[in-house]
């Protein structure tokens, strides 16, 4: 073999062939280089091709799921502001939970509204939507400065009464002891802001009686929507005098509020006349239809052991039993309880004593 062709590298191919067998070779392995090429070539296009049709095309929408109007008195979910919102923990609820299953199951975790029949469950969401919606309505919305006082006046008002104050506290105490912070605090970047607001604000004697007044009139209007919306209704009624002589008629109502068993002072209601039987009903009688109040819904009606009141053909046991006879009346375990205390031995008489100081205070 030539010197030139032995130092040749291996895969190298001499410049002039003269053995047609290496020439033919030669040639299949050019055609199977440029296959190679072909191949890989082909294979990068077709991964390019496809990755940019991938990065193109349009992140696919996630179906978002409507609120039906049925979920409020199915699950007591309802749409506020577009989204699925617990009427009675007032929780957002994320899209995937919008699902029926995930809902009642959501709804069964409220076992204090799950019990109730389907009747009382849709009147108590009803009312629970009502409640959510107004409070978002106040929160939706900036305060005016004038809003803003008028606020900090009620909520003066309130802690007053709360505390059994007298009125003239809010102008005689409150202001200047703000006046008095503002003074202490002078320079500082809030004492100026604050000495405008106390400027501003009114907490004289007739404005904390104006404010006492829309209170208790509210607070009315609470009493008497929740008293309206419970399926059923027990009453506790008692007369007295107070220290003028005038004959007071006391109405306490035992409720269903949302999930729970209420009891609140109804009405205080004078008795102008005489306190018979016929003038109870009649007062009692005249507020259920002043405030649109059913007498369908009482089931039982407590009273103490009076002849007015328990007498069966003119005292209010013997009118209901006529007028209502789907009412139970009884005579209150608290007075039997104070009508027996009564011939009890000293020594019983003075445990009785202590039982009911605790349960006073």
């Amino acid at each position: 073999m030539p010197q030139d062709q032995r130092l040749r590298p291996i895969g190298t191919w001499p410049d002039t062939v003269t053995d047609p067998g290496q020439e033919t070779g030669r040639n299949l392995c050019s055609c199977r280089r440029l296959w190679i090429i072909f191949s890989l070539t082909s294979l990068i296009l077709s991964i390019m091709d496809r990755f940019l049709k991938t990065s193109s095309e349009p992140a696919t929408k996630k179906r978002k799921r409507s609120i039906n109007l049925s979920f409020l008195d199915k699950y007591g979910v309802a749409d506020v502001s577009g989204k699925g919102v617990c009427v009675m923990c007032s929780k957002e609820l994320a899209e995937e939970s919008l699902k029926p299953n995930k809902l009642q199951r959501h709804m069964e975790t409220h076992t204090n509204v799950a019990v109730f029949s389907e009747e009382a469950r849709k009147r108590i969401l009803h009312h629970c939507h009502k409640t959510l919606t107004k409070s978002q309505s106040i929160l939706s919305r900036a305060l005016s400065h004038k809003e803003r006082m008028e606020m900090f006046s009620y909520k003066t008002a309130f802690l007053i009464a709360q505390q059994k104050r007298p009125l003239t506290e809010g102008e005689a105490i409150i202001n200047p002891t703000l006046r008095n912070f503002c003074e202490v605090f002078e320079g500082e970047p809030f004492a100026k802001k604050i000495t405008e607001a106390v400027d501003d604000a009114t907490l004289s004697n007739n404005t904390m009686t104006r404010r006492f007044q829309c209170l208790a009139a509210d607070l009315k209007e609470q009493i008497l929507e929740d008293f309206r919306n419970s399926p059923r209704i027990a009453l506790a009624v008692d007369e007295s005098t107070d220290i003028t002589s005038q004959p007071q008629l006391l109405t306490f109502g035992r409720f269903l509020k949302e999930s729970s068993v209420a009891e609140e002072l109804l009405a205080c209601i004078s008795l102008e006349t005489t306190t018979r039987g016929e003038d109870i009903f009649s007062a009692i009688d005249k507020f259920f239809a002043e405030n649109n109040l059913e007498w369908s819904k009482v089931t039982e009606c407590s009273m103490d052991g009076a002849p007015s009141m328990m007498g069966k053909n003119i005292g209010l046991r013997g009118i209901l039993s006529r007028k209502h006879p789907h009412i139970k009346t009884n005579h209150c375990i608290i007075h039997r309880q104070s009508l027996a205390s009564k011939d009890m031995s000293q020594s019983f008489s003075d445990v009785m004593q202590v039982v009911i100081a605790a349960v006073n205070t």
